[in-house]
């Protein structure tokens, strides 16, 4: 499946590499102030200087992610533990020493696409965007292993109008709505001790959890010439959705085997943020086509995401590589 994913990664770049989305509605009113190149205005199209064009206007972006996701709390379920006994005096005296176990989390690629729409004699902009990572690990540490995959599906719905500050400066609030879904494994395999009789622990566990909720932003753009511009962005959302959590252990013993099965099912209202910087360019192609590329670092943070059986945030950070078409 991640080489299928790959394969799919590598198509998108080399169709169009993306920008975080997006959210552009303030392109053609700095470049008519000098921060920019001059705008790409089809002829038939009216453009006042220091007014936004009465044209509607079309965008495509695509990006490249390299994300590495964290999640809390894994360790718990992969602990393993020696128990000593032993006898000082008439007091019993038990000795506990545990390992922890957190995930070796690795770098994945990802990608992100949407497209939009510009509303003529406007600042204001809608679009959709589809983002999608996976990541998997495989460790193993002795005689103790554990395995943690996580499919992470976002889809957002982002309304944005910009307003001018300064000649070089545009804020952009922005209103949307997001759906998601993130899927994930975790297998262990471990091996404890308790007074020198070992016995092995096998654990598989999944958790899916769906959720939709709004989502509240704002950008910073400032124009510095030639084309180029940094960026800020910032957003808070909330999702209400449901936890679908599946688990058993299976302990081997010198006595025989015990098995523990867990299964939940719960309504909650996660919090999320998002936030990134980077740099931007952009230039006309054709007279009256506008390409942006973009290169930034982002971060990504769903709270209490992980459910197996502890409490944990799950956090994506990484770098963007984008391109966006507006025509």
């Amino acid at each position: 499946m991640a080489y299928s994913l790959r394969k799919i990664q590598m198509a998108i770049l080399a169709l169009v590499i993306t920008a975080t989305g997006s959210l552009q509605g303030n392109d053609d009113i700095l470049a008519s102030r000098g921060c920019y190149e001059a705008p790409c205005i089809p002829a038939e199209c009216c453009y006042d200087p220091g007014s936004y064009p009465c044209c509607c206007r079309f965008f495509v972006d695509a990006c490249l992610l390299y994300f590495r996701a964290f999640e809390g709390g894994l360790s718990s379920p992969c602990d393993s533990t020696q128990i000593t006994d032993s006898t000082v005096g008439d007091v019993l005296v038990s000795t506990l020493h545990g390992d922890s176990h957190d995930p070796n989390f690795d770098w994945n690629l990802g990608f992100r696409i949407g497209a939009g729409y510009e509303f003529a004699n406007s600042n204001c902009d809608i679009g959709a965007y589809w983002t999608r990572y996976h990541a998997q690990t495989c460790n193993q540490n002795g005689q103790n292993a554990h395995n943690w995959k996580i499919d992470f599906d976002v889809l957002d719905v982002v309304f944005s109008c910009a307003c001018d500050w300064r000649s070089c400066f545009a804020v952009i609030p922005f209103v949307g709505l997001r759906y998601a879904s993130i899927d994930q494994r975790l297998r262990t395999n471990l091996v404890s001790t308790v007074d020198g009789t070992s016995f092995t622990s096998t654990g598989n566990s999944k958790e899916d959890f769906y959720g939709v909720g709004p989502l509240f932003g704002i950008e910073g753009d400032v124009g510095i010439g030639c084309g180029l511009n940094l960026y800020g962005f910032g957003s808070v959302g909330v999702l209400y959705g449901r936890f679908h959590v599946r688990s058993n252990e299976t302990e081997e013993v010198s006595t025989g085997i015990e098995v523990n099965y867990l299964r939940k099912c719960s309504l909650y209202c996660e919090p999320v943020f998002d936030a990134g910087v980077g740099i931007g360019w952009e230039t006309c192609f054709c007279n009256n086509m506008l390409v942006i590329f973009q290169l930034g670092f982002e971060h990504h943070q769903y709270f209490n995401q992980n459910q197996f059986c502890s409490y944990g945030d799950l956090s994506l950070d990484g770098i963007s590589l984008c391109v966006g078409i507006e025509f």
